[in-house]
């Protein structure tokens, strides 16, 4: 009897199986968690305009919503001046991840969102309003991933209903 080293070709056709296999699961899951990314963020979004406009109605203060390239931010007038709120934790400045891009309809009309820099004075990033009425500028927010392939639509009416679609 002679002991042969090395692998059969069984052994080899098991590893190959289980790697691939391995390897499936790990790209199938990053994917899905682009999605989940873009669903979590637009649920957030939506939430937070819910919880804005809901404090707007109850201080009887006007509220905004500021956006940016890659973030967004909640103000509120004081004496005329449009102000950050700083001192609520859920209503502070929210990043968005690298991964999602952003388009902002107001009143119908496509906005420019952009990088605020040195011209900062001379250019106001586009703004939702949340009036102490209950009503809100009307809407539309799409994030989408940056590879184009998962986009929802967040939509705010004149009398605040928001709603949420996949397209």
């Amino acid at each position: 009897m002679r002991h042969q080293k090395g692998f059969t070709l069984l052994e080899l056709i098991v590893v190959t199986l289980i790697v691939g296999v391995i390897i499936g699961s790990v790209s199938l899951s990053s994917g899905l968690n682009r999605q989940v990314d873009v669903k979590e963020e637009v649920e957030r979004l939506a939430a937070l305009i819910d919880l804005a406009a809901q404090e707007s109605v109850f201080k009887s203060a006007e509220i905004a919503i500021e956006f940016e390239e890659n973030n967004y931010r909640f103000l509120t007038l004081v004496d005329n001046e449009w102000q950050t709120i700083e001192a609520d934790r859920l209503l502070r400045e929210r990043q968005l991840p690298a991964s999602l891009e952003i388009e902002l309809f107001i009143e119908g009309e496509r906005k420019e969102i952009f990088e605020l820099g040195l011209d900062a004075d001379k250019k106001v990033p586009p703004r939702i309003f949340l009036l102490s009425s209950g009503e809100l500028t009307p809407f539309e927010v799409n994030l989408k991933s940056s590879e184009g392939n998962t986009l929802y639509t967040l939509t705010g009416d004149i009398n605040g209903a928001l709603d949420i679609e996949k397209k």
